[in-house]
């Protein structure tokens, strides 16, 4: 074999005129034209093309693209198709069996010369370039048995390398490494890195008897969904992609198994007890592999199939907890989008007609919609990371009236919500605290028209364990308890700032923000435990639980901060009344968080998430504090205020607890805080809280403390403290400050 390897390319030479010489001995053109068929004028497509129907070009090659694609032989339909006449001849005859002899013999020979041709492309591009190289990563991929090229050529004695077939797709794979050796070897990489045979097969199984849809609203709008319908094929793990298939498309597969596995719920799916490869290993090890191989690799991406993979990478990230490497990936996502021009209106961009496609069969795209999913992505991250939104330039137009006809309740809401989110994200980076009142009130009505705009029972909660018969009734129910909660969350951050704001001299505005947001947190940790007590999925609608614990958390506040506890002596009448109204309302809701505590430890449970527990601790911690509260008197209790943060620490803040001052704290979700406690001589405690303000990514959060004798704070949120934003879902040090007046 090596012989054969290291030989000369004289000798190659030798043996094509040797073989050539000995191809018209033999007659060989003589019986192809005898074998030659009368066409219709024309009719150009060869025999593979015509028996599967597909359409026969030709890129100046005499093998037709198909054939190319496919490794098949391409044979025109001048000529006799071989396969047909091996299966109507039974009993061939000497004549034939001699002829099938002489050209097996030919067809060895030629076969020879291409696997010596294979070897040598492939040290030439070794030595002339450098190879490419995989990222070392945290995990450690199974072995898969897929066969590539450089690894498992098949020796010249074996009987497989007989066959013409064979042959074919060995000069394909040549012809297609010595066109591009870079990206071809990317793609049997990235292909020996998929999944085995066998967990592929489960999973195409499990899918086609229930559809996973809830990913399918990216690339089409809910109008095209409700009309249409849904395909035989949407929600269905394929078949994967050649080795021969562009990076791009086996990364695209493997990020949509992992995304599938994040949403298949192992009680909907007892397939998944009987994968090979453990599920949650499996969804890292796809995902991790089509991220670091593709989608950060800029000089890969520039088709639409790029671009879906980078907005499936945010969305792996945000199921799996990592809201800021969500948030990076979207920017990306939406930078990619503006280079291919689908920021701009149809008729305004050119390029939207030339963008490059390499999946002809994926024609269920829409990109004006992937386009404003993207931004609506970008917007809902940035105002719960109070990071800076990448489409804040985005023209905020005044929608038109609901119409059923046209639009479905989700998507007329859900661009209602994307001009608010723009206005909000504007108001807030102004700076002013609380915000503008104006500003705010029409805010708050925009989210009431349109509210108003789709009809009343719309707005009931689901019953999913009905819907979850069917993944069609299930995919539309979903998206309307995931909008349902996004409503009643943004008129909750609408109002915080007021409720948590101490104004002696407008306390009926500040009351009425507590009203509002208790009853928008009501709404919102409802449908948490609804969703939650259907899916225990944790890495399933990811973003629930954040919204669910954000809820929890500022009805705790809202109880806490009450003005009864703070100033009796001054206390207004309508702050009394205020007071009096929560107080008989109290013990539902403090059941209400503790049922979603008890969820969220559920949840941690079954998935085995550690956010899920630490969200459920902090949430217990919290309700020790508001059952202690309501015995300590007066001067014991805290109270929650709102500061702005000065113009000269927009790049690092620094606050030191004193007498009077308080603590300030950046919350993402909540702003910039300082917790107030009126008794500051107990146990004295030194805190020193930093603010880190990053122009370039945003504003993140950082506490340090020190402690003069007992440590009272919790070891949990200690180690909340933990800057590795790789593994942290959001900033909880908030807490810090606030447990310190408290415990």
């Amino acid at each position: 074999m090596s012989d054969t390897i290291n030989a000369s390319p004289t000798s190659r030479v030798d043996g094509a005129d040797e073989l050539a010489d000995e191809t018209q001995h033999d007659g060989y053109f003589d019986r192809v034209r005898k074998r030659k068929r009368s066409l219709r004028k024309g009719t150009h497509s060869c025999w593979a093309c015509k028996r599967r129907k597909e359409k026969c070009s030709f890129d100046n090659s005499d093998v037709c693209t198909g054939c190319l694609r496919r490794g098949t032989r391409c044979v025109s339909q001048q000529f006799a198709d071989d396969d047909e006449q091996a299966t109507s001849v039974s009993t061939p005859s000497a004549t034939a069996t001699a002829m099938a002899t002489a050209t097996a013999s030919r067809l060895q020979r030629i076969e020879d010369m291409v696997v010596q041709l294979t070897y040598q492309i492939q040290n030439l591009s070794q030595t002339q370039s450098n190879p490419l190289q995989t990222p070392a990563t945290s995990w450690s991929p199974s072995p898969a048995p897929r066969a590539t090229l450089s690894q498992t050529t098949p020796p010249v004695s074996t009987a497989h390398s007989s066959s013409p077939v064979a042959a074919n797709e060995l000069i394909a794979s040549t012809v297609g490494l010595a066109r591009i050796p870079k990206l071809q070897m990317l793609s049997q990489t990235l292909h020996g890195l998929l999944p085995c045979h066998q967990d592929i097969q489960l999973l195409r199984k499990a899918t086609a008897r229930h559809p996973v849809l809830s990913t399918l609203h990216i690339t089409m709008s809910y109008a095209t969904l409700r009309r249409d319908g849904i395909q035989p094929t949407d929600g269905v793990l394929r078949e994967p992609p050649l080795v021969t298939s562009e990076p791009v498309l086996i990364a695209k597969y493997m990020l949509q198994v992992a995304v599938f596995l994040q949403e298949m719920q192992p009680a909907m799916y007892p397939e998944l007890r009987f994968l090979v490869e453990p599920a949650v290993a499996l969804t890292e090890r796809c995902a991790n592999t089509a991220m670091s191989l593709v989608t950060r690799q800029d000089e890969l991406l520039g088709c639409i199939e790029s671009l879906e993979c980078v907005v499936l990478e945010s969305v792996y990230q945000c199921n799996s907890g990592r809201l800021r490497l969500s948030w990076m990936a979207v920017q990306r996502a939406m930078l990619l989008a503006r280079t291919m021009g689908l920021h701009l209106t149809k008729n305004s961009n050119p390029r939207r007609e030339t963008l490059r496609s390499l999946d002809s069969s994926s024609t269920r795209i829409e990109l004006p919609n992937i386009w404003f999913r993207i931004v609506h992505y970008d917007l809902q991250l940035s105002r719960m990371l109070g990071l800076p939104p990448g489409a804040a330039d985005v023209t905020s137009n005044i929608l038109s009236p609901y119409d059923m006809a046209v639009e479905t309740p989700e998507g007329y809401l859900e661009k209602a919500y994307r001009h608010v989110m723009v206005l909000a994200l504007a108001q807030r980076s102004s700076g002013a605290t609380p915000p503008d009142v104006q500003a705010t009130q029409a805010l708050d009505q925009e989210l009431q028209r349109a509210a108003n705009s789709v009809p009343c029972q719309w707005w009931l909660p689901p019953n999913l364990a009905e819907s979850s018969k069917s993944a069609l009734d299930l995919f539309w129910d979903m998206r309307r308890l995931l909008v349902q909660m996004l409503h009643h969350d943004l008129r909750n951050q609408l109002y915080v700032p007021y409720m948590l704001a101490k104004d002696e001299a407008d306390r009926q505005r500040c009351e009425m923000a507590r009203i509002a947001c208790v009853n928008s947190s009501r709404e919102v940790l409802s449908r948490f435990i609804l969703l939650r007590h259907f899916n225990w999925t944790a890495s399933s609608c990811r973003i629930a639980n954040f919204l669910g614990l954000m809820a929890a958390i500022t009805l705790v506040l809202a109880h806490l901060g009450g003005s009864r506890r703070l100033h009796p002596p001054n206390q207004d009448e309508i702050s009394f009344q205020v007071d009096s109204l929560l107080s008989h309302q109290a013990l539902s809701d403090r059941a209400m968080i503790e049922q979603a505590l008890e969820t969220m430890r559920r949840v941690s449970h079954s998935s085995e998430d550690a956010l899920c527990a630490q969200s459920a601790d902090v949430l217990h911690r919290l309700l020790d504090i508001e059952a202690s509260g309501n015995f300590h008197i007066a001067e014991d209790s805290a109270y929650v205020s709102v500061e702005a943060q000065p113009d000269d620490q927009t790049a690092t803040s620094t606050s030191i607890s004193a007498p009077g001052k308080g603590d300030r704290i950046f919350i993402p979700y909540f702003g910039d805080m300082r917790i107030m406690r009126p008794n500051n001589n107990k146990a004295a405690h030194e805190i020193s809280a930093t603010t880190v303000y990053d122009a370039g990514a945003g504003a993140e959060a950082g506490c340090s403390q020190t402690h003069d004798a007992v440590d009272l704070v919790d070891p949990l949120l200690l180690d909340l403290r933990d800057e590795d934003w790789m593994s942290q879902n959001i900033d909880m040090t908030f807490l810090d400050a606030f447990l310190e007046g408290t415990t």
